[in-house]
């Protein structure tokens, strides 16, 4: 009986001086992580417009074991939208959404709350158009320039799509350009947060006299002939 009294008075103490020793200023440390959000069950007919960056600055307190790991595993804001989502969302932040360790308290969040716009995904498909700039080195020449795909499908917001018309190719420089020849060219989409079926085009360039009306076959290509990708 004796014994047993003996080990669970030691036992006790143990915790004590463990709580002390976790608990005590010196051994806590508080630090600020950078917590993104994670949007879920966005409605399939809804895109998110803002804001770009989707995350919280958020500032901890706790034991320094505890506290030191979390720089390199940062928690995550679990976001559920409601079933009835329009296109504005109010979202108010909150420590105890966060799955932290025992005994890590949340001192502050920045933003608390943080406002989510969305609009209407839309699709369409445009032509695809080649810009040209500079002209042929011989004046006698003429270029015409044929793209595949001609076409190619748009998705995005509304509110970016409904002026688009058609989508432009990285121009093709004409005084780079010797004889007939090929290549790649990335498109430029005309919103930021608009998707292409495709991310480039093949632009066959057919260089031929105007008199004979010739092809014009390149003996010696330049660089920028040899390139298949044109940025």
């Amino acid at each position: 009986m004796r014994e047993n009294l003996d080990l669970k008075l030691f036992s006790l103490l143990l915790a004590i001086v463990l709580a002390y020793v976790v608990n005590s200023e010196r051994n806590t440390s508080v630090i600020g992580i950078v917590v993104p959000l994670e949007i879920q069950n966005v409605p399939t007919n809804k895109i998110m417009v803002w804001p770009a960056k989707r995350e919280a600055q958020v500032t901890v307190k706790g034991p320094s074991f505890l506290v030191g790991p979390i720089t390199s595993s940062p928690p995550v804001f679990k976001v559920h939208l409601p079933n009835d989502l329009k296109n504005r969302f109010v979202l108010s932040l909150k420590g105890s959404d966060l799955v932290l360790p025992p005994l890590v308290q949340v001192l502050s969040i920045e933003p608390s709350e943080m406002e989510l716009l969305f609009d209407d995904l839309d699709t369409r498909e445009v032509p695809v158009e080649v810009p040209r700039i500079g002209k042929l080195a011989d004046s006698s020449m003429t270029a015409a320039i044929d793209v595949t795909p001609k076409m190619v499908t748009l998705s995005g917001p509304v509110s970016e799509l409904r002026e688009v018309r058609s989508v432009e190719s990285y121009p093709v420089n004409l005084s780079e350009i010797s004889g007939s020849t090929s290549m790649e060219l990335a498109l430029r989409l005309p919103g930021t947060l608009i998707l292409a079926s495709v991310k480039r085009v093949v632009a066959k360039i057919e260089v031929t006299g105007i008199e004979e009306g010739k092809p014009a076959t390149v003996i010696n290509p330049t660089k920028s002939e040899k390139r298949n990708i044109k940025k």
